[in-house]
């Protein structure tokens, strides 16, 4: 008796449509990517207008690596 109760469509609601895979690349891919590629540029877009560019106005050491290091001392 239980399974009946998982298996069917209840009252009231559409019959089960066949989901195409297109929808489901949609759905796991292409909108989370989107969606962080709008959160990333609502964060970074406040600094490039100021002129900050990405390392926040700090420039980038010719070695690459941060001139302010601990056992730089």
């Amino acid at each position: 008796m239980t399974s009946r109760l998982f298996t069917d469509v209840p009252d009231g609601w559409a019959d089960r449509t066949h989901v195409a895979g297109i929808d489901w690349f949609l759905v796991i891919l292409i909108i989370p990517i989107a969606a962080a590629l709008v959160i990333s540029l609502l964060v970074l877009l406040p600094g490039l207008l100021k002129g900050e560019g990405l390392t926040g106005g700090q420039p980038i050491p010719a070695d690459g690596m941060s001139s302010e290091r601990p056992d730089a001392h």
